[in-house]
């Protein structure tokens, strides 16, 4: 049994991710603005407040390939998430670069706050992503329509 399909086109829902992976971009700031503020870390703040923004415009400029070649089916938004992943990791080496040789950060802390901030960023925008591509319909183009919920071990159907 096939599932019923919207007849409207795929598109990524790109502004409801960035505006997600901002406010976690945002979340991971201030909580790393408080860690200063505790007195737990020396220098983070300053480190913090270059690495949060890189790795947030990193994520952004890797959500652009999926938003493009997402209407084209599945096969096509996982070879932009892919393409993505190039660009992000191209982003944050210049970032690295730039906070390394040009700004005179520490190596270290530098590069241990960006995985930091990367990566919980990174499970996030992984999670929507695969919602996307969990309900993208490959041979169509369109989205499976929500599952109905399950009563009494038995999906019901409405209609």
């Amino acid at each position: 049994m096939s599932l019923p399909i919207d007849s409207k086109p795929a598109t990524f829902p790109l502004v409801r991710v960035a505006a997600i992976l901002t406010v976690c971009a945002a979340a991971l700031g201030g909580g790393l603005w408080v860690v200063e503020r505790v007195g737990l870390s020396g220098d983070l703040t300053r480190v913090a407040l270059f690495c949060v923004p890189s790795c947030w415009v990193a994520l952004l400029v890797g959500l652009a390939p999926i938003a493009w070649m997402g209407p084209r089916g599945v096969m096509p938004a996982i070879t932009g998430y892919f393409i993505g992943m190039g660009a992000r990791l191209v982003v944050c080496a210049a970032a690295a670069i730039v906070g390394i040789f040009l700004l005179d950060y520490p190596i270290n802390p530098l590069l241990l706050t960006i995985a930091g901030i990367y990566i919980p960023l990174m499970f996030v925008e992984a999670a929507l992503v695969g919602r996307y591509l969990w309900r993208l319909d490959a041979p169509t183009g369109g989205f499976h329509e929500e599952s109905p919920p399950v009563v009494d071990g038995k999906k019901e159907l409405s209609g």
